[in-house]
């Protein structure tokens, strides 16, 4: 069998991943283009060494372990074009592993991302550096432990920006990830941690205890590193009187959102979908205490958070002044609120049709005035 054969002529598509690969080593065949593969699992090419060219054009890979060049020694050209690609950190490190090697890259310009959105339809070779120029880690504090420690967390994707902590939280949430951090120019970094990083296995892992391991093993420190959470809280109301509007607020860790707000009064609860504004406003018929709650859903999580509001009848003003006052000496004037909170007044006086005195107090039920 020649060894220029396509794999995609002697395999029906129907076969498992596993089997096709397995019979692609043992053939020594080169090429597993339109093969429908999606993941290249760790170790696939350790049994042998494949020829010089390896095509895994026209699949369904998204990402690519660094771990899997370990045993291609002999490569000299490689197609990974027409796949789906998420060009994130991990993509990079292959990128850069192909071109230190000197490995000819057919067709780049159809190594196109398709994830994150921001670099959709870019090719790969021209955002790698853009995306992930540095290699981030950090040490987050232990908090499950009473032995306290450190956990190395090491950042496998980068999105370009200059992102608050808030802003990244939200990023590395949609993307499912557990930790965020920002590096030196404010992109956004997300990790999972989840599965053991070969790199820190070996003598790397100590980079939280001794601090020279962490430039040793060539990784910048990344700033702000946090555990990616999603959670809600209402601030404190104000009082607000009856038929007026109560402007209502809720804080979440993660946008955007869908809300479902109960104001507690009976009334039907307001739902907004996939929402970045964070406020609503309401108004009551009758005064009193009113439970506010509202539920907020991120992906597959839902938090609640509730709030006393009170309210109050409206303001009624009576404004006492004396029925005669003598030239030169005080005049006092009293301003009686009913039921208002807060009364910020406006007064004027004025003598034979000229303004002869003005002022504005807050929370002032007297003002005494010489004219």
């Amino acid at each position: 069998m020649s060894d220029n054969l396509s794999l995609s002529l002697s395999l029906s598509l129907s076969l498992s991943l596993s089997l096709s690969l397995s019979l692609s080593l043992s053939l020594s065949l080169r090429y597993l283009q339109g093969n429908r593969i999606s993941v290249l699992p760790r170790g696939v090419f350790c049994s042998r060494p494949l020829s010089s060219i390896l095509d895994l054009s026209n699949n369904q890979i998204t990402t690519i372990e660094e771990a899997i060049c370990d045993n291609l020694f002999n490569l000299t050209e490689i197609d990974l074009s027409s796949n789906p690609f998420v060009c994130d950190c991990k993509l990079f490190r292959l990128v850069s592993w192909l071109q230190e090697r000197g490995v000819r890259v057919r067709h780049p310009e159809n190594m196109l991302c398709v994830q994150p959105p921001d670099l959709r339809h870019q090719p790969l070779l021209n955002v790698s550096l853009l995306t992930c120029g540095l290699n981030y880690a950090a040490c987050l504090e232990d908090s499950d432990h009473s032995g306290g420690g450190s956990e190395l967390v090491i950042f496998s994707s980068s999105t370009p920006g200059n992102f608050s902590r808030e802003e990244c939280n939200s990023v590395c949430y949609g993307a499912s990830q557990r930790y965020g951090g920002l590096g030196a120019r404010r992109e956004c970094l997300c990790s999972t941690n989840y599965e053991p990083n070969r790199i820190s296995e070996a003598q790397c892992s100590a980079a939280c205890t001794k601090p020279h391991v962490m430039k040793e093993c060539g990784w910048t420190l990344a700033h702000d590193v946090f555990v990616v959470d999603f959670a809600a809280s209402l601030p404190p109301f104000p009082p607000v009187s009856v038929h007026s509007s109560a402007h209502l607020s809720i804080l979440s860790s993660v946008t955007p959102v869908t809300l479902s707000w109960d104001f507690g009064d009976l009334s039907p609860r307001v739902n907004a979908t996939e929402t970045v504004d964070m406020t609503m406003r309401h108004k009551y018929a009758v005064p009193g205490h009113y439970p506010v709650s509202v539920t907020a859903w991120a992906g597959p999580k839902e938090v609640c958070a509730r709030r006393e509001v009170r309210v109050t009848l409206p303001p009624r003003l009576e404004l006492h002044c004396p029925p005669l006052t003598v030239a030169n000496q005080s005049l006092a004037v009293r301003l009686v609120s009913w039921g208002g909170e807060g009364v910020a007044v406006d007064w004027r006086i004025t003598k034979d049709g000229q303004e002869a005195a003005r002022g504005q107090n807050t929370d002032t039920h007297t003002h005494t005035h010489t004219t």
